[in-house]
């Protein structure tokens, strides 16, 4: 069996803000930036309608960045405002959706300890998509 010497791999992570009645204006004040994206309960995503209010921001760096660097992005955003973000978790469901891509079955990807700071020190779930194809 030949091997590819290059195989194809991406990388992405958001921060996500999940629930009802989500405070949008609050949020976007309080840490100083938009979404990325973000939707209301009951909008349509092409025939599909959203059952929940999502504030989401992704990390805007390359998909052939480590997974690692993007989730450390994503927590020198947010970390000035830790505390805020915490006690929306009293109301809302908070996590990090990460995603890895590749063409390789039997590749896979390293997360640093400090690329996992995020979801450690918000207690948060990682949520990691892997598609293979």
């Amino acid at each position: 069996m030949e091997r590819k010497s290059e195989y194809y791999k991406s990388y992405g992570a958001s921060f996500r803000i999940i629930g009802e009645d989500l405070p949008f204006e609050e949020i976007e004040s309080t840490l100083g930036f938009v979404a990325t994206y973000k939707h209301r309960k009951g909008n349509k995503r092409g025939t599909h309608v959203l059952e929940d209010d999502r504030w989401t921001l992704e990390s805007p760096l390359s998909e052939d960045k480590e997974l690692g660097e993007h989730l450390e992005w994503l927590w020198s955003k947010l970390l000035s405002q830790k505390q805020y973000l915490v006690g929306l978790k009293d109301k809302h469901h908070l996590d990090v959706f990460a995603g890895y891509r590749s063409d390789c079955d039997h590749c896979g990807t390293v997360i640093s300890a400090q690329g996992m700071k995020i979801c450690y020190e918000f207690d948060i779930p990682l949520e990691l998509s892997i598609v293979i194809a």
